[in-house]
C-alpha cells in the first residue's frame, strides 16, 4: 500500500484549501506541515519522499479543517513575528498587523529622541509593543494593562520567551479604572471597530477576540476616554501615540480637540496614527 508522503501533503493539502478559497494555499499547507514535522520549508522539498505516520497526518487533517474553517494560520502555527521579536499567539489576542508595527516603530523614535523613561502600554494584548520597547529600551519602565486574564497571561509568556525582564503587567479596564500615575508615553491599540463594520468582516477575524477589535458602539469609546484621562496620565512633556481607524479624522480631530495632535500615515497614505500632547 503506497504510502502517503510530505509531497503528497502538499499537492492534496493545497487543493484542498484552493477549494475552501484559502489564499496562498500551498504557503499555507507548507507552514503548517513545518509545524507538524519540526522542518523548515526548505527541508520540505530535500524530504519530500519522506512518508508520514498516521500521527502526523490525523494531526495535519485537523490542521487543515480549522484553516478551511476560516481560522487563522498565525492562531495555527502558535506564533508570528512582529518586527525583530516573535510572539506566541491563541485566540485570546488579536494578531498583529502592519499598523501595530508602524505604532512601535514611532514609539521607539519618540523615546530615542526624547529620552523617555515611564511607557504605558493600554490593551497590551500579546504583548508585541511592550515587549519590543522593552528590548529596544532595558533601561525603561514599562507598564502593560489589559482588561482579559487570558491577553495578560499570553503577554508574561511572551516577555518571558523574549527576556523582556522591564515590563510589569496588570489587569484593569481602562473604561473603569484610571491610570494612577504619570508616563512620559502612553501607547495603545484600542478596540476601534465600529459595531455595525464588526457585523460585515471578513470570516477570519471572527476567531479573534471579539472585545479586542469592537467597542460595541461606533468605534471611538476608548478615544473619548482616552482625551479624558490623558492630562492626569501624562508626565510634563509626555506624549501618546495611539493607533486609528481609518477615514476618522474629522471625529477624532474633535475628540482630541484640547490637544496638540499629528495625524501619521500608514504605508498606504491613511492615517492610522495619533501622536498627541496635552497643551499647555
Amino acid at each position: 500500500m503506497k504510502r502517503t508522503t510530505i509531497l503528497d501533503v502538499i499537492n492534496n493539502g493545497s487543493e484542498y484549501l484552493t477549494k475552501h478559497n484559502v489564499e496562498s494555499a500551498r504557503l499555507n499547507v507548507e507552514l503548517l506541515l513545518s509545524k507538524t514535522l519540526n522542518l523548515q520549508r526548505l527541508q520540505l522539498y530535500l524530504k519530500h519522499d519522506m512518508p508520514l505516520g498516521e500521527n502526523e497526518l490525523e494531526h495535519m487533517r485537523q490542521l487543515l479543517r480549522k484553516r478551511a474553517s476560516g481560522e487563522p494560520l498565525q492562531y495555527l502555527l502558535n506564533k508570528e513575528q512582529f518586527l525583530n521579536i516573535e510572539v506566541v499567539l491563541n485566540n485570546s489576542v488579536l494578531i498583529p498587523r502592519p499598523e501595530t508595527e508602524l505604532l512601535a516603530k514611532k514609539a521607539e523614535e519618540l523615546i530615542r529622541q526624547r529620552s523617555y523613561k515611564r511607557i504605558l502600554d493600554i490593551g497590551t494584548g500579546s504583548g508585541c509593543i511592550a515587549i519590543y520597547l522593552a528590548k529596544c529600551f532595558p533601561e525603561a519602565e514599562i507598564v502593560a494593562i489589559d482588561k482579559s486574564p487570558k491577553a495578560i497571561a499570553t503577554s508574561k509568556q511572551n516577555a518571558e520567551l523574549n527576556k523582556a525582564g522591564n515590563i510589569t503587567f496588570y489587569q484593569s479596564d481602562i473604561l473603569k479604572v484610571a491610570p494612577k500615575q504619570r508616563y512620559d508615553l502612553i501607547v495603545s491599540n484600542p478596540p476601534y471597530v465600529s459595531l455595525e463594520e464588526y457585523n460585515q468582516l471578513e470570516r477570519e477575524l471572527y476567531h479573534e477576540p471579539k472585545e479586542a477589535l469592537t467597542d460595541d458602539a461606533d468605534g471611538l469609546t476608548f478615544y473619548r476616554r482616552f482625551a479624558e484621562i490623558f492630562p492626569s496620565a501624562l508626565s510634563s512633556g509626555g506624549a501618546f501615540l495611539l493607533e486609528l481607524p481609518a477615514n476618522r479624522e474629522t471625529e477624532l480631530r474633535e475628540i482630541f480637540g484640547a490637544f496638540r495632535i499629528e495625524f501619521i500615515k500608514d504605508f498606504n497614505g491613511h492615517a492610522r496614527i495619533l501622536l498627541g500632547q496635552v497643551t499647555k
